[in-house]
C-alpha cells in the first residue's frame, strides 16, 4: 500500500471517529453518568429531597454483592454548581466524602464498609459542604 493511501484511510479513520464522538456515538467508554447497574442485591435505598430553594431529585441504592458495597444513584439531577460533593453516611460516620462526578444520570461509587451496616444516608454538598440535597436510606435486609 502506497505512503499516500496509507495517510488517507488513517484520515477517514480519525475523520470517523471524531464524527461518532461528538455526535455521542459509542466509542467504547461508559460515561460517568450512563453506568451500568451494579451486581448484587439492594440492601437499602431511598430519593433526594431538595435543601431549601435547591431542586435536587434522583434515587439511591446500596447493592451488596457478598462482602462489597456499592452506592448507585440513578436519575440523578442537582443544580448546576461547581465542585459538589457525594457523601454518603452509615453506622454514624462518612463512610464516603468524594466529588460528585456528574450533576445528572447515573452513577455507582465504590463503598468500604462492613457487611452488616447501618445505612442512614446519601447527601449532596457544596464544596463549602453546605448541604443542598438528602436521601434518607431505608433498610431492606
Amino acid at each position: 500500500m502506497s505512503l499516500k493511501k496509507s495517510r488517507c484511510i488513517k484520515f477517514y479513520l480519525f475523520s470517523a471517529f471524531a464524527i461518532l464522538n461528538s455526535c455521542g456515538g459509542s466509542t467504547g467508554t461508559i460515561p460517568a453518568n450512563k453506568e451500568a447497574t451494579p451486581n448484587g442485591s439492594v440492601v437499602a435505598q431511598g430519593s433526594f429531597s431538595g435543601i431549601g430553594d435547591n431542586q435536587v431529585s434522583g434515587a439511591v441504592f446500596i447493592f451488596q454483592n457478598g462482602n462489597q458495597h456499592n452506592l448507585r444513584i440513578e436519575g440523578l439531577s442537582v443544580p448546576n454548581q461547581n465542585g459538589l460533593l457525594v457523601v454518603v453516611k452509615a453506622d454514624g460516620e462518612n463512610v464516603l466524602f468524594t466529588d460528585l462526578r456528574s450533576k445528572s444520570g447515573d452513577q455507582n461509587y465504590p463503598l468500604d464498609v462492613g457487611v452488616n451496616t447501618n445505612w442512614t444516608s446519601v447527601e449532596i454538598l457544596t464544596f463549602q459542604e453546605t448541604v443542598i440535597g438528602i436521601a434518607v436510606l431505608n433498610s431492606r435486609q
